[in-house]
């Protein structure tokens, strides 16, 4: 939306105004000027990790154990809303 409004403003994309979104690679494909820059999320490795954390706590964790973080890295797909 932000992107859209931009250029019925008449700004330049990515000239004047630049958009970074957090979207799927799909999304991406469908936004004016094509090709938005993303950041990606991971969410299949953030799953998989979030499945086996859980996983090894009902089976192996005594209640009063400590509880984990893991920290899954995002990922910028620089693309032409920015320079």
């Amino acid at each position: 939306m932000a992107l859209n409004t931009a250029i019925n403003l008449g700004l330049k994309v990515p000239k004047e105004f630049s958009v970074i979104a957090f979207a799927s690679k799909s999304d991406s494909n469908h936004t004016i000027p094509p090709k938005l820059t993303t950041i990606r999320q991971h969410a299949k490795e953030i799953g998989v990790s979030a499945a086996q954390m859980l996983i090894a706590r009902m089976q192996n964790l005594p209640a009063s154990a400590d509880v984990k973080t893991k920290i899954v890295k995002t990922s910028i797909v620089k693309n032409k809303s920015t320079l």
